[in-house]
């Protein structure tokens, strides 16, 4: 099982480094990544999980984040929907590659095991989340608006962070070129926003993500 660990944190680390490399040669950038340098201090100064919450434009941010995640030393758990557990290879390449949760949001009580597991990574493993509060890619979202990239978001955030004491870094991503995404860090929020406050925490770091 250790190899087999080995295994994959090598592969993730080749992985996600070789694919941001590839990325930033042609033009994708990490920007506020010190907002995020200074909330992953504090959590570990005062043994607090951080959830990241951010819009949804493509995979190859997924990898960037993952490198992020891996620069910043922190131990993360990836939220994805359960529907990648029914291929093999994805199953293994998000959920032992990227260190994804699956979660079936299919129904109520469905929901319900998907936050409770969700708290229990934060709250008794100690571990920080990347989540998409838009439950898909954005711009798949009822409710997007193309004129400002935004669309409304899931609500649980802010029940995670009142349950777990969690602290907030909202990140925003923008193409270039329609392929390669930059990702931007916004400052962190250590009290639990209400859902309109979140609301708008996650539309001001869609619209405010540099390119």
């Amino acid at each position: 099982m250790n190899l087999l660990n080995s295994v994959n944190t090598l592969v993730r680390c080749v992985l996600s480094g070789s694919l941001s490399a590839l990325s930033y040669l042609f033009g994708s950038r990490v920007h506020g990544f010190q907002h995020a340098k200074v909330a992953c201090a504090h959590a570990k100064k005062h043994a607090l999980p951080v959830i990241f919450a951010g819009n949804h434009l493509c995979w190859l941010e997924q990898a960037m984040l993952v490198w992020c995640m891996l620069r910043l030393r922190v131990s993360y758990r990836y939220v994805a929907k359960s529907q990648y557990e029914g291929n093999r290879f994805l199953k293994w390449l998000y959920g032992d590659v990227g260190r994804c949760v699956f979660v079936d949001r299919s129904s109520g009580e469905q929901r319900s095991q998907a936050y409770r597991t969700l708290l229990r990574v934060l709250k008794e493993q100690g571990e920080s989340i990347i989540l998409y509060p838009h439950g898909t890619y954005t711009w798949k979202c009822a409710g997007y608006d193309p004129s400002s990239g935004c669309a409304p978001v899931l609500q649980s955030v802010p029940a995670l962070m009142r349950s777990s004491g969690a602290i907030l870094v909202p990140f925003g991503v923008r193409m270039r070129w329609g392929w390669f995404p930059s990702i931007t860090f916004q400052g962190a929020v250590f009290l639990p926003p209400d859902e309109g406050f979140f609301q708008a925490l996650i539309d001001q770091a869609t619209k405010s993500a540099q390119p």
